[in-house]
């Protein structure tokens, strides 16, 4: 882990030439969850106040044992026998119940990446889930207010991300990306991984077309010195991308069932994103499967910034969560998460 930050921090230097001193960080852990927490607490004076909200929000957050609090949304309210409450500020009564859906990841993993970016001096602003700045990238306020899920498939994983009401419904992960997809390619045809990867951007696709098997490949063999080169037709190795992308979507699928769970509208339409998603007929192959319209999303207009692809959905993603103040993590004024290294640096700072 040390020497990849290391690298994206050197390499990000050299091209801004400037230093480093502090990060906005997206992270994709492979327990990042959604967890949803029904608490409650006597109200003060019987008038409920900024304070009672944020007490409901703090037992929620602690209720997580061993993680941290990367986002969290107050779903709904009630104030004694009142439900369905969305903002019970100013109201009266005895108890206030919560019921809070946070999105939380392993402390003890955070911990590692702080160490990290400690010791090259670098301090860390924020930190926010990878699938949600890739929804905040590619998608419209339409789209989150109406019901989407974000797929997002990365390098070594897939997030599934929905959106309901403009927040966050759902969080799940698929610990398999496109990465598996190139193995794949240079186990099946003795290749390299550069040359498996390059295959796969050249002539990869994610359903086979009539005439594939009638186009021959020149593959480098794995291995020789002497450049020798052995020959394989496309549609073997379209049929190897199938599998592998047919497994990533199915997985999805299952997540998006317990993202339906919660919210029916959240497999009304599915963006999918990442650098798998350009794959050719990976779109067709997502609608057979999960069975809801499908579109292949890329981020959106930003300013000073080019064109860019679905592979860098969750970095430009996470520019929009620095630079923008309307995705703080509060809610009706209160604060519900702290930067979730802070309450690790004096504790690290004394151990490292």
């Amino acid at each position: 882990m040390e020497a990849d930050i290391a690298l994206a921090v050197d390499s990000a230097e050299s091209a801004a030439k400037t230093r480093i001193h502090e990060v906005v960080l997206s992270i994709n852990f492979c327990d990042i969850a959604s967890r949803y927490s029904s608490v409650r607490s006597k109200i003060q004076d019987g008038i409920v106040k900024t304070g009672d909200v944020s007490k409901i929000i703090e037992q929620a957050m602690s209720q997580a044992k061993n993680h941290s609090t990367l986002h969290v949304l107050a779903t709904e309210f009630s104030v004694d026998d009142q439900r369905n409450v969305k903002n019970p500020v100013g109201m009266i009564g005895n108890t206030l119940y919560g019921n809070i859906h946070t999105v939380h990841c392993s402390l003890q993993m955070l911990s590692s990446v702080y160490a990290c970016f400690n010791r090259r001096h670098i301090s860390i602003k924020d930190v926010a889930a990878s699938g949600y700045c890739a929804g905040l990238a590619c998608t419209v306020n339409d789209e989150q207010d109406l019901g989407i899920t974000v797929i997002d498939i990365g390098h070594s994983s897939t997030t599934v991300t929905s959106f309901f009401e403009k927040n966050i419904v759902f969080c799940g992960f698929v610990p398999i990306g496109g990465s598996h997809i190139t193995q794949d390619i240079a186990r099946g045809l003795d290749t390299s991984i550069a040359h498996a990867e390059r295959l796969k951007i050249l002539y990869g696709a994610a359903i086979p077309s009539q005439d594939d098997h009638k186009e021959v490949l020149s593959v480098e063999t794995l291995g020789d010195s002497d450049d020798q080169t052995s020959t394989v037709s496309r549609s073997f190795l379209i049929n190897v991308i199938q599998a592998r992308t047919h497994e990533i979507l199915s997985y999805s699928k299952a997540q998006l069932e317990k993202a339906s769970s919660i919210c029916r509208f959240a497999a009304s339409r599915i963006a999918l994103t990442g650098g798998t998603s350009r794959l050719p007929g990976i779109r067709e192959q997502a609608i057979r499967i999960l069975e809801s319209p499908v579109r292949i999303a890329k981020p959106l207009y930003i300013e000073d910034a080019p064109s860019l692809g679905g592979e860098f959905s969750a970095i430009a993603g996470a520019l929009m969560y620095a630079k923008s103040p309307s995705f703080q993590k509060t809610y009706m004024g209160v604060h519900t998460s702290k930067n979730p290294f802070s309450s690790l640096s004096s504790l690290l700072k004394r151990n490292l």
